[in-house]
């Protein structure tokens, strides 16, 4: 079968394809909600670092 296979990496390797997401649809929140919380902390982070930036230039 062709498609589109997602692997994720970290404390456990999880393949996402169409079949394992139409057995446990939970499994793909669950990566969903993990990719969310990513890129808030990258924002977050950002945030941080352009702050940082402006107030030592403004030193």
């Amino acid at each position: 079968m062709s498609g589109i296979t997602v692997v994720t990496t970290g404390e456990s390797s999880v393949e996402y394809n169409r079949e394992t997401v139409k057995k446990n649809l939970g499994i793909f929140f669950m990566a969903l909600g993990a990719a969310l919380r990513a890129n808030e902390e990258s924002s977050s982070k950002a945030a941080r670092v352009k702050d940082a930036i402006r107030i030592k230039a403004a030193a």
